[in-house]
């Protein structure tokens, strides 16, 4: 499930640039990209991490599980012109 068409908030894209090796400000700093926007999508269920890691039986990284809690993947749109 997607979230909203809107704006994340700072502290959220500059989360999401970190760990896209920058891809936003790659983005938006072409000539010809314009509206470039982030769309999370909703975090993980702490349920769904633990039932993924028992099925599996794996136990994946803190830093992995943080970042499923706090979103579940994310979609980078942009226009060129």
């Amino acid at each position: 499930v997607r979230s909203p068409s809107w704006e994340v908030a700072a502290a959220m894209r500059d989360l999401i640039n970190t760990l896209t090796m920058g891809a936003i400000d790659s983005l938006e700093g072409r000539p010809y990209v314009e509206q470039v926007k982030v769309l999370p999508c909703a975090p993980a269920r702490q349920a769904d991490v633990t039932a993924w890691e028992q099925k599996n039986v794996r136990f994946l990284p803190t830093d992995l599980k943080n970042f499923l809690l706090t979103t579940n993947g994310m979609a980078i749109q942009w226009t060129s012109c």
